[in-house]
């Protein structure tokens, strides 16, 4: 079973060939060596952000990665709704093809 971060590699790669503008969004924790403890996320941090981000024809639109058994988070949820609820457009992808179905879709209107 591929990881997470295959697929992710696979999507962005496949994106950046189509000339589609998109960006991963590191959101994990990070250690801090120095002071051997866990770094702080900051005031402004956004729970539940998707793994990619995008615009794609005048819409953004957030590609959230899972494996084929991954869940989806409630603070991935909600971020999906307000990334619609602000006339972008959001997706789990299990795969490359989940992706490539998602752009394949004729509404991509700018709302």
């Amino acid at each position: 079973m591929e990881n997470e971060k295959a697929i992710q590699n696979e999507i962005l790669d496949w994106l950046k060939l189509e000339g589609i503008f998109a960006w991963p969004i590191y959101n994990g924790a990070v250690f801090d060596v120095r002071r051997g403890s866990w770094r702080s996320q900051g005031k402004h941090y956004v729970r539940g952000v998707s793994d990619i981000i995008g615009i794609h024809k005048g819409r953004m639109f957030a590609i959230e990665v899972k494996t084929k058994t991954g869940r989806v988070s409630n603070e991935q949820a909600v971020f999906f709704d307000k990334v619609n609820a602000c006339g972008g457009r959001g997706v789990v992808a299990r795969c490359l093809d989940d992706v490539k179905a998602f752009f394949e879709e004729d509404d991509w209107t700018i709302m």
